[in-house]
């Protein structure tokens, strides 16, 4: 084993099992839940307006 390797180590591994086209995704941070539907503030007419999405694949750091 190499000089700076140790039994026990841990890492953290992600591996991609789908990729789809032209999809828009967004951070998960904007997904909001009201009464158990997922939506997202849309900007119409210079309003925020709550607007229910259908997610679809999810990483740490993006939503579909």
């Amino acid at each position: 084993m190499p000089d700076k390797w140790a039994i026990g180590q841990r890492a953290e591994v992600y591996i991609e099992t789908s990729d789809k086209k032209n999809t828009i995704q967004i951070s998960p941070d904007y997904v909001i839940w009201e009464n158990k539907v997922c939506g997202v503030y849309v900007n119409k007419n210079g309003r925020a307006v709550w607007t229910p999405v259908e997610t679809g694949l999810r990483s740490l750091d993006s939503v579909e």
